[in-house]
């Protein structure tokens, strides 16, 4: 925190505490005090003691201070608050303690933005490694701000309670928050985007490069929590000014996903369909046309492969059927079979790639796939690896007489799995 920016704070008190204490000697001097009046009294005496304390502080002494200050006003707002509702202090003293409690919000929230932006340039400007530490000092400073915000807030209720015209202050406060939420809604999209463009780089990635962009992913999901802890304060001070929050309570539920009693509301239900179909049309109007014209390629790849492998498995039976070959015909179907599974593959790949599948993952995982299904079917592969014995060492065709597991009778079909065996008898085994 700079020199200058502590006096200013320091400066803010001191005057604070010494216009307390003349309320109370005032009060002391006219009436008897009361419970509220002497806690109050004890509040500001603690809060002029660390004011003093903090004028000459320095380094970690200086943070605790001002954590301390804070706290302890936090302690003082609680008093004035029984003290408004119960009205127990008298209405003038009250009045003045609450208009220094404005005095001082004001100040505190100009320092306060002051200090915030010039964080966040600082956390622009530094290397990923250094953005968390700062990341916490930025948190810290926003929660300060957000209590700030609700607090003047409160100031105003608490004036109009007591009877003061606050038409003009509220009026002017309304226009600040309505300008808050719409640069800290700007700023959960804007991270929310960020979010996802890192997110689409970690998937295509190598692995050398995911550590540094998992860790900016890890920044920017930080301060997306702090907007949105920001805006949810500015949603709650909103309501209670009677401004319209059911874009920014949409936004909420789309970056969060969290369902609350807000989303029950007519206006953010009606927001949330509306956005809702505006995506669909937008979706219809600028990537379907893409998607449906991909889709017609697919189809148009597949049909083009179908009349392929047709083709194909014509050549490849008149080829294997000519006499000069002299194949058995188990062998000349596994070759008409295994030119039509061939061509079918390697059309449905062009065909997938057309429509933007990545086929390096499928491969792999049909890889994987390939294993385990070999280990589940062991007793199947062992019958293929028969078969295939039989369609090199050829020791005998369909249509030949075999004695074969007891069983005599003529081979009626051969494949690379099993034989079938017709019987004199007309029975059909299958080995």
């Amino acid at each position: 925190m700079s020199r200058k920016g502590l006096s200013r704070l320091v400066l803010l008190w001191l005057v604070v505490m010494f216009s307390c204490n003349s309320l109370a000697e005032e009060a002391v001097a006219t009436m008897s005090t009361s419970r509220i009046e002497h806690e109050l009294n004890k509040v500001n005496k603690d809060l002029k003691e660390l004011s003093d304390a903090l004028a000459i502080s320095s380094g970690d002494t200086t943070d605790a201070l001002q954590l301390k200050l804070f706290q302890k006003n936090e302690e003082l707002r609680a008093i004035l608050a029984t003290a408004v509702n119960q009205n127990s202090i008298p209405k003038e003293e009250l009045i003045a303690q609450i208009e220094i409690q404005k005095s001082y919000s004001k100040g505190a929230n100009t320092y306060l933005e002051e200090k915030i932006k010039a964080l966040n340039a600082k956390i622009d400007a530094a290397k990923n490694e250094e953005r968390l530490s700062l990341i916490n000092d930025f948190q810290e400073l926003q929660h300060y701000l957000n209590s700030v915000t609700n607090s003047s807030w409160q100031n105003i209720q608490w004036l109009k309670t007591l009877g003061v015209d606050e038409s003009a202050a509220e009026a002017q406060f309304r226009g600040v928050v309505v300008q808050k939420l719409r640069l800290t809604s700007a700023s959960v999209e804007y991270l929310n985007q960020q979010i996802g463009v890192i997110g689409k780089q970690l998937s295509v990635a190598p692995e050398s490069e995911k550590a540094g962009l998992q860790l900016a992913q890890l920044v920017v999901k930080q301060r997306q929590s702090i907007a949105v802890e920001s805006l949810t304060t500015l949603i709650s001070v909103s309501d209670q000014l009677g401004i319209d929050t059911s874009e920014y309570k949409r936004l909420l539920f789309e970056v969060t996903g969290s369902i609350t009693q807000d989303l029950f509301e007519g206006k953010v239900i009606l927001s949330i369909l509306t956005h809702w179909s505006s995506s669909v049309w937008d979706w219809l109007g600028t990537t379907a046309p893409q998607h449906l014209f991909q889709l017609f390629i697919f189809i148009l790849l597949i049909l083009i492969t179908k009349m392929v492998v047709k083709l194909v498995r014509k050549i490849t039976s008149k080829t294997v059927e000519s006499k000069n070959l002299n194949l058995s015909q188990l062998m000349q179907d596994f070759f008409i079979g295994m030119s039509g599974n061939i061509v079918w593959i390697i059309g449905i790949m062009i065909a997938l790639s057309q429509v933007g599948l990545n086929l390096a993952p499928v491969l792999t995982g049909f890889g994987i796939a390939g294993v385990i299904i070999g280990f589940a079917l062991q007793d199947t592969l062992s019958n293929f690896a028969a078969g295939m014995m039989l369609l090199i060492y050829r020791p005998f065709d369909v249509g030949d007489f075999v004695f074969a597991g007891g069983v005599d009778g003529k081979v009626s079909h051969m494949s690379l799995v099993n034989t079938t065996i017709k019987t004199f008898d007309n029975q059909i085994i299958i080995i």
